[in-house]
């Protein structure tokens, strides 16, 4: 069985949407392009725009630090008219000319890295150490924090509380996840501005927090050409998406008419996988990749978009992070 075989295995009982449905039986690729559009301008209008409008590329760039397997370095790159985020680069030692290369997202840099580069949260889970595992299989990887993190100095809640009434105070009516969409173009414009970065092969990779931000950055910025998204528990009932830091409390109420099956068609036709863990994401979460399979058909690439389920909770394992490097490897290399 190939990889893509792999996370096409849909458990008996979920082979449906849940009503879900995006598009009818007569839906054509060019009707569902007209429906795109429109689902695209109710997102952004919920999300809200930067203020400050897109800015010229700026960033500071430190040091090359040689590291057993890759080159680093610390590269701060600027996300709003006075504000530079911190961010790592991993390069290859061994570059070709044009290299794939993936922005991966998480609380901090540190354990996407597996180095403690003084952030306030260290994980030691290798399974965790994406950047460490992609840049070791011949990927330019960038890996960027949720925003904030050197206004506040930290992830606990009260962190993030403190970085919301910022932003808040600062751009009202822009949601959480629509600046952590924002601020991933800058990353993802740094990455196409290296020499040794084949454009046309970039990806994002995430877990948890990360997966979130993850999913609202493939949705608006097609540069992203595949997507591994690990236990972001993709429907809004799934987990905290209420929180004030990703989206705010309407988003329980009983009239609010949005949901992530339609940024999942957003990404389509590009390639995207979700791991799952029976903790955030569940064989449930077939209902959203089966609505999205839809949107994927249209196009005819109805198998680019898949799960796979690891079911020992929410932290990735091994075998399901192996799954999905190969995943990208299929499509990337």
């Amino acid at each position: 069985m190939d990889i893509v075989e792999i996370v096409n295995q849909v458990p008996k009982g979920f082979e449906h949407t849940g009503g879900l449905d995006l598009v009818t039986a007569e839906e054509t690729l060019e009707s569902w392009k007209a429906k795109k559009k429109q689902i695209e301008d109710k997102w952004i209008d919920y999300l809200g725009k930067a203020p400050y409008g897109r800015l010229n590329p700026k960033f500071r760039e430190h040091d090359w630090e040689e590291r057993p397997d890759y080159n680093g370095r610390l590269v701060y790159i600027q996300t709003e008219p006075d504000y530079f985020e911190k961010s790592y680069l991993l390069v290859p030692k061994k570059l070709q000319k044009q290299n794939p290369a993936m922005l991966v997202l998480f609380y901090d840099i540190d354990t996407m890295i597996g180095e403690n580069k003084g952030g306030k949260q260290f994980n030691n889970t290798p399974a965790r150490f994406f950047a460490l595992e992609l840049v070791k299989r011949g990927y330019v990887v960038l890996v960027m924090r949720w925003f904030y993190q050197g206004v506040t100095e930290g992830e606990t809640l009260q962190d993030f509380y403190v970085g919301v009434k910022r932003m808040e105070e600062t751009y009202p009516g822009f949601k959480g996840l629509g600046k952590t969409a924002n601020d991933s173009k800058y990353g993802l414009d740094y990455l196409c501005c290296l020499p040794y970065v084949d454009n046309s092969r970039i990806g994002v990779m995430g877990h948890s927090l990360g997966g979130k931000m993850g999913l609202y950055s493939a949705a608006f910025d097609d540069r992203i050409k595949a997507s591994v998204l690990s236990e972001l528990g993709i429907g809004m009932s799934f987990t905290n998406w209420d929180a004030p830091w990703y989206l705010g409390p309407e988003v329980r109420d009983e009239n609010f008419n949005l949901d992530h099956h339609e940024l999942l068609s957003l990404i389509a036709p590009r390639p995207l996988l979700i791991i799952a863990g029976d903790s955030a994401d569940c064989d449930k979460s077939w209902h959203y990749i089966n609505a999205a399979k839809k949107v994927y058909d249209l196009y005819g690439h109805k198998e680019d978009i898949g799960l796979y389920n690891h079911r020992t909770g929410h932290p990735p394992t091994k075998e399901a992070m192996n799954i999905a490097y190969n995943w990208l490897d299929h499509y990337l290399k």
